[in-house]
């Protein structure tokens, strides 16, 4: 888990058997659980034709090393100018 700022963390999951980078609630500070001990993901509401659907907020990859070289490209652009 990485504390990002006062309100956000970002913590690894799996979904499906594939890696997944979830970002995550602060609430007084401290990570947000559900019952079973478990970051709970924010969640994000997004309007569709049938009506409004319920999303976590992540980033899913199909394999490790695919969520490693996502994870060097956004390094490497962070290191350049904006």
């Amino acid at each position: 888990m990485i504390k990002i700022n006062n309100y956000d963390l970002l913590f690894w999951g799996e979904y499906k058997g594939k890696p997944q980078l979830v970002v995550g609630s602060l609430k007084n500070g401290e990570p947000e659980v559900d019952d079973k001990g478990e970051y709970k993901p924010q969640i994000i509401q997004k309007k569709v034709k049938s009506g409004t659907i319920t999303l976590p907020m992540t980033i899913n990859f199909e394999s490790k090393d695919d969520a490693i070289q996502g994870l060097k490209l956004m390094i490497a652009e962070l290191e350049s100018p904006f």
